[in-house]
């Protein structure tokens, strides 16, 4: 449900917030940080991301046809 979705996001803004904040905010997408394979910590955008893939392109995601998921390194 939304409501637990919301504060899964909420909680993932708490800390650390730094690598958030920088994220475009967009209505049915959540971010969640991962770490990858290799070790290297990423942001993967989950949701609603089928008509905002112009965004999140921009944002510097990049779409995982295998993975069928919206991902970027954190630091980046």
């Amino acid at each position: 449900d939304r409501e637990t979705q919301g504060e899964k996001f909420s909680d993932a803004l708490k800390s650390p917030p730094e690598i958030f904040e920088n994220l475009p905010r967009l209505e049915g997408v959540e971010y969640q940080r991962v770490n990858a394979q290799d070790g290297i910590e990423c942001i993967v955008a989950t949701g609603d991301t089928r008509t905002r893939s112009e965004i999140l392109t921009g944002a510097g995601f990049r779409w995982n046809v295998q993975r069928k998921c919206w991902w970027k390194y954190a630091a980046a």
